[in-house]
């Protein structure tokens, strides 16, 4: 069986040896690879990779609340002046959102909330779809992409509630799965209870699952989780992810 899947969120900047990655999950049926910045510096390197495989790497320019909850206005600034000038050869925004897990105090969520403000109002001017990170906030965020009138985003590794989940479906917003399906039961009941024609896979790699370091490869496994899940052919999976991706991003 022959897979072409679409990785929708990879840190591909992390690896110490990016193109080894890049060519080994190619090679494994990875179409494309979407890759998310973190902040100005890292966008900037995700450029220089996205411009040296553009057949396979499609970046998102991004701003991680982690690191936005220590922005200042220059920085936020930055990254902003950098989504217009590369608007052109860029899929997404992203990785963007707000934490209240990982980063604590209302003066570092508001810094997280500036650079979202920016993210939002990028993506309503330029028709671009959002990568979003959602931890703990998942009903705030969805408030504001209503408010704002964002009609393309995905909640990447969405673990919250399932009302909001529910909320998130009708709106038509996509919601992207990982290797947390092998060992979470949450991760598990949002893959069961999203409609097919909205969900992604992602590796959201290098990130380490439980002692295993993902890299964009893993996405094999996760259509086969998912696949098993909701009781279908891993080769369904891997064609209705791999399109609604396609059409997310414009690949």
């Amino acid at each position: 069986m022959s897979l072409e899947l679409v990785d929708s969120h990879c840190h591909v900047t992390n690896f110490e040896d990016p193109h080894s990655v890049i060519q080994e999950a190619t090679s494994a049926g990875v179409k494309f690879i979407i890759g998310v910045g973190e902040d100005p510096d890292d966008n900037s390197l995700l450029l220089r990779i996205a411009e040296r495989y553009s057949d396979v790497v499609k970046p998102c320019l991004g701003y991680h609340p982690w690191n936005a909850a220590e922005a200042n206005d220059d920085m936020i600034r930055s990254f902003e002046k950098q989504v217009v000038e590369h608007v052109d050869v860029i899929y997404g925004i992203g990785e963007v959102g707000l934490d209240k897990r990982f980063v604590r105090g209302e003066d570092k969520f508001k810094r997280q909330l500036k650079a979202f403000e920016v993210a939002l109002r990028l993506a309503k001017e330029y028709d671009l779809p959002l990568n979003i990170h959602t931890v703990k906030t998942e009903r705030i965020v969805l408030e504001l992409l209503v408010k704002e009138d964002i009609d393309k985003a995905v909640f990447h590794w969405y673990s919250g509630s399932y009302e909001v989940l529910e909320e998130i479906i009708n709106l038509g917003y996509r919601v992207s799965v990982n290797l947390a399906l092998g060992y979470s039961k949450r991760c598990r009941g949002v893959a069961r209870r999203v409609p097919l024609a909205l969900v992604l896979l992602e590796s959201d790699s290098p990130y380490e699952f439980r002692g295993e370091q993902a890299t964009p490869m893993s996405i094999i496994r996760v259509a086969e989780y998912l696949a098993k899940i909701r009781g279908v052919s891993t080769d369904l999976i891997a064609r209705i992810t791999s399109n609604n991706a396609s059409i997310l991003f414009g690949i």
